[in-house]
């Protein structure tokens, strides 16, 4: 019984396995956990003041949130003292299952991982391979916000009193 309890645990076979499997970890799907944000302003004439870019980690895997997301826009809206608004928010994630990167890399028109956020909300990434974690991004265009002429201003209502006689209807 002592000979059973005193033989070592035979490991090598795991440290083969690392050795043959750790060339192909670039290929698995981790969770998001840094996203970069570009930002796009435009200005009242239609063309594109400036283009800035920042990493922004995540809180939570996969999850940029609402609070993330808001304290951005706010933190951006202003360029050199003109402010901007959100004209449109747009995700880049690459969800892409291992086998078909081969088809991925050699294809003419690739599949499109672009889309458009239409609300201000929590913004859920899906898992991506290692390899592209790097491409994974928030695309926001700000558009000048237009200086508006009298559009804070109440329209008046003048009162005036009745200054014609009435006719007696006999």
């Amino acid at each position: 019984m002592t000979t059973d309890t005193t033989k070592k645990l035979d490991t090598n076979w795991i440290e083969e396995f690392e050795k043959i499997d750790n060339p192909y970890e670039i290929f698995y799907k981790e969770d998001v956990s840094f996203v970069s944000v570009r930002y796009i302003y435009i200005d009242s004439s239609n063309e594109i003041q400036s283009i800035k870019e920042e990493v922004v980690f995540l809180k939570s895997p996969n999850i940029l949130s609402r609070d993330e997301l808001i304290g951005i826009l706010k933190h951006r809206s202003f360029l050199n003292t003109t402010r901007y608004t959100v004209m449109s928010i747009l995700k880049y994630n690459i969800h892409l299952e291992s086998k078909d990167v081969q088809y991925f890399l050699a294809a003419d028109r690739p599949i499109s991982y672009l889309s458009l956020i239409k609300h201000i909300d929590s913004i859920h990434f899906e898992k991506t391979i290692t390899m592209f974690q790097d491409m994974n991004e928030i695309i926001i265009i700000f558009n000048e916000k237009s200086a508006s002429i009298n559009q804070n201003q109440t329209k008046r209502i003048l009162y005036s009193t009745h200054k014609k006689t009435l006719r007696k209807m006999t």
